[in-house]
């Protein structure tokens, strides 16, 4: 909106109240927006990391469990 505005400002004179209040404005509220957007997805990314780390965790808990497990159950059935 902010760009339209000066872009029409280029081909129209405009009162300089709409460049203050609508161009600046519109530009303003547009890095805020974009900002908060990003905000957001960051800690969205965090949040899907983390939770990733603790499954990881988990997983390699229960791999050395299970690979000790098989250890144990290949000698058992080899002295068989």
């Amino acid at each position: 909106m902010g760009n339209t505005a000066d872009l029409i400002d280029e081909i129209v004179i405009q009162p300089y109240w709409v460049s203050i209040y609508f161009e600046d404005l519109c530009r303003t509220s547009g890095m805020l927006l974009t900002s908060y957007g990003l905000f957001k997805t960051m800690r969205f990314v965090q949040s899907i990391n983390n939770r990733l780390a603790r499954e990881l965790i988990i997983d390699y808990i229960i791999d050395v469990i299970f690979i000790s497990t098989l250890k144990v159950l290949s000698t058992h059935l080899t002295l068989f």
